[in-house]
């Protein structure tokens, strides 16, 4: 076994051989366990999905100018990842390592992670495994230095009066009169002291655990019996180096519309940053659609609809009600939560990106992130534009028809769009209409189903979300 040592220059080692386990000090908060060569690489490349930039980077060994892995490789590694447990990072970094005649090592990653912009794994790889400068970042743009949250939200007012003590019911009360003064037409968000919300949620207890993702785990704090709101609190995942960024993002990305979910107030005490929402009862649209909660009925045709009408709304709100066009990325049935008169309420704006004006109409990135059954083909090109969210939105248009899950290891055309392009005949998609609906309005499927065909149609063709909303509204009026 090779052991890292403070001062010691891997150059040249192969990834497959370097040590197999170090303790390793990042930033100023958080010390880590990393496993090399997997989990230390896989750690740092799964965040926000990198792994996709990094195997679209690395070069053909027969022709460097080509890409040695395909968007198919990319769909297989994500395949597998699920199949398996493994996370698609750690699939990758084995495959990788261990494949070719010429073998990557340390030098080539931190040459390919400079180059893709992924400066927080540079910056790791550079100065704990070959004992370098880490690499100089523009001073603007995207790549640069992200302010820290004191910076960005420290001037807004702190709830300080909150209590820190022990006791539940002092907590309670004083989230309670925090809620209550405030103002929700006023957009004004609650800073919540970190000790309250631990001690609310009994330091963030299994028991209150309602959901968990890529960035975090959702605790529900319910208020309700003492008058007050039901909220969500996103735990982000301290272990993340992109945590600070993905609190920005998400606390920059909400307004206050009937189709976002609301957000209420947020704690930045490191290193457990969250995000409190009011938490909607009925879940996420795929689980309803699926019937997994136990408190929802099956969504009969007249709701699915109305959260049709309701998700497209919320769309175009992102891409047109605001100064900067705002791109979700990660449209999906997931990320639309439901509260209980069933109306739909986008959430998850971590990978959300702005353009830089209304004028601006796309965006080019190295950073290939998103949920595959989701993405439009140019999103796997690193091609940002608010249409991606069109086409996202055909999807659950698909889902919301026919109760189909988005993707099926163990159907045929594993995702909704190639088993309906397989199984339909003759435009046709009343055989495949979910049951569970109830007594439907044949015109009106049949309406719905041509307007998610155009959503899906290629970037050129797809429809905008505020054309979208038009034809909806034409389709629902009838």
């Amino acid at each position: 076994m090779i052991l890292l040592m403070a001062g010691i220059s891997y150059s040249g080692i192969e990834l497959r051989k370097l040590p197999h386990s170090i303790k390793v000090r990042i930033g100023q908060s958080y010390t880590w366990l990393f496993v090399i060569s997997t989990d230390l690489i896989v750690l740092l490349v799964d965040i926000q999905e990198s792994w996709r930039v990094l195997m679209a980077s690395i070069p053909s060994e027969r022709d460097p100018e080509l890409p040695k892995y395909t968007t198919e490789h990319m769909m297989l590694i994500e395949r597998h990842g699920k199949f398996s447990g493994k996370s698609c990072g750690e699939i990758l970094i084995d495959e990788w390592s261990t494949s070719g005649k010429v073998r990557p090592t340390a030098d080539i990653l931190f040459k390919l992670l400079t180059k893709c912009q992924l400066y927080r794994a540079a910056d790791f790889v550079a100065t704990e495994v070959l004992n370098v400068d880490a690499p100089v970042r523009p001073t603007a743009g995207p790549a640069a230095r992200i302010p820290t949250l004191t910076e960005e939200i420290g001037n807004i007012p702190t709830a300080s009066t909150i209590l820190e003590t022990d006791e539940m019911n002092s907590n309670v009360r004083e989230l309670l009169e925090l809620l209550n003064n405030q103002d929700p037409e006023s957009g004004n968000l609650i800073n919540f002291n970190a000790a309250a919300i631990e001690t609310a949620t009994r330091n963030f207890d299994e028991a209150f655990k309602i959901g968990s993702g890529a960035f975090g785990e959702v605790y529900k704090l319910d208020l309700a019996t003492n008058g007050g709101l039901a909220l969500a609190v996103k735990a982000l995942h301290p272990s993340s180096s992109m945590v600070e960024d993905q609190f920005l993002t998400e606390i920059r990305a909400l307004s206050r519309h009937e189709n976002l979910v609301p957000l209420i107030g947020f704690c930045s005490s490191a290193p457990r940053f969250c995000l409190v929402y009011e938490f909607m009862s009925k879940g996420s649209l795929l689980k309803a659609i699926a019937c997994e909660e136990d408190n929802v009925s099956p969504i009969k045709w007249n709701y699915r609809k109305s959260i049709t009408f309701g998700i497209a709304k919320g769309i175009r709100f992102l891409h047109c009600g605001k100064e900067k066009p705002l791109i979700h990325r990660d449209i999906k049935s997931a990320n639309v939560l439901l509260d209980n008169q069933l109306v739909p309420k986008l959430g998850d704006f971590g990978l959300a990106k702005s353009l830089s004006s209304q004028n601006m109409t796309s965006a080019q990135t190295s950073t290939i992130i998103g949920t595959s059954a989701y993405m439009a083909p140019e999103a796997f090109r690193g091609d940002i534009s608010p249409k991606m969210d069109v086409f996202s939105f055909g999807v659950i248009i698909l889902e919301l028809l026919t109760g189909l899950a988005p993707y099926d290891e163990e159907r045929e055309g594993n995702d909704i769009i190639t088993f309906i392009e397989d199984t339909v005949e003759d435009d046709d998609i009343l055989p495949l209409i979910d049951c569970k609906a109830g007594t439907v309005d044949n015109d009106e499927v049949n309406s719905l189903y041509q307007l998610s065909q155009k959503c899906l149609e290629d970037k050129k063709r797809r429809l905008t979300s505020d054309r979208v909303v038009q034809e909806l509204e034409c389709i629902l009026a009838r």
